[in-house]
């Protein structure tokens, strides 16, 4: 997300951590100030926004998108979505043809396409931006305009169930952690699968530069590292399946010239992002996780 306007700076009045709700922690950076829980591990701006703010910059953000062609057809699938899918298919064998799968913060819909190609699964995506979500409608997708909170799921989803639900890039910018996991105890089957997928604070970019707003942005609630994440999942009553990092162009994340090169990709990629991956430096980590 990008930064939003100074005025968005009055929201930023919690102090407490987004999962545990204590306040004790170590601090990581000064400027913008990270804080790192004693408890859970999650790392949070101090202050951070409150929901109230989240919500004020989802309707400013939804009220200025004129032009949304860049954002192309949402049913050009990516190979790398489809990967995604056959990981999900691999790992919850359990998980019918006609299996039903949630993409929350789905944007356009590009994911539940991935999910629904071949016929992998029956797809439904949450997004909070109506403009945004209304390019997939328009493309045929079955995508709801809402936000995965309590008071924010559409009429529409009230009482559904899934065997899948995948939270791609989102949990960063969940209000409260803690309710989230008692709503996906609503909306995930026992034995159904979890998916995980986000940037983490640990990332060699942040070895260059301590700014944690340059890619998370004011917005963001909490900052999950591998670690803490299965800490939280274990205590929620969830079966790691699998768990790890992907790959990245590491010349990219240091924003060295040249890294959207054909050369710059070979070393960024191939070369870089297995040693990086070694030191405890990778960028995104991934979570395959099931409900007992």
């Amino acid at each position: 997300m990008n930064v939003p306007a100074p005025d968005f700076q009055k929201y930023m009045t919690l102090t407490d951590c987004p999962y545990c709700h204590t306040t004790p922690a170590v601090e990581i950076a000064k400027n913008p100030r990270v804080v790192r829980c004693i408890n859970c591990g999650l790392y949070r701006l101090q202050p951070r926004m409150n929901k109230e703010g989240q919500i004020a910059y989802l309707k400013q953000t939804n009220d200025t998108l004129d032009d949304l062609t860049e954002r192309g057809n949402p049913l050009d699938v990516h190979l790398f979505d489809l990967e995604e899918v056959r990981e999900l298919k691999r790992h919850f064998p359990g998980t019918s043809a006609n299996g039903k799968a949630l993409d929350v913060g789905t944007g356009e819909g590009r994911f539940v396409a991935a999910l629904r190609h071949n016929g992998a699964f029956e797809a439904t995506g949450l997004e909070p931006l109506p403009k945004v979500a209304e390019l997939g409608k328009n493309a045929g997708l079955d995508i709801h305009v809402g936000r995965f909170e309590s008071d924010g799921m559409p009429q529409a989803l009230e009482g559904q169930v899934f065997d899948v639900v995948c939270l791609r890039e989102v949990i960063c910018y969940m209000a409260d952690l803690r309710e989230s996991f008692d709503l996906l105890r609503c909306v995930l089957r026992p034995g159904g699968g979890l998916y995980i997928k986000c940037h983490v604070p640990t990332s060699i970019c942040y070895w260059k530069n301590k700014d944690y707003l340059l890619r998370y942005g004011l917005t963001v609630t909490n900052m999950p590292t591998l670690a803490a994440m299965t800490r939280i999942l274990a205590g929620e009553g969830y079966q790691i399946l699998k768990s790890g990092y992907y790959p990245f162009n590491v010349l990219r994340s240091l924003g060295v010239p040249g890294a959207y090169s054909f050369f710059g990709g070979i070393i960024g990629y191939r070369l870089l992002s297995p040693v990086v991956h070694f030191m405890g430096k990778a960028d995104r980590m991934f979570i395959l996780a099931r409900r007992l």
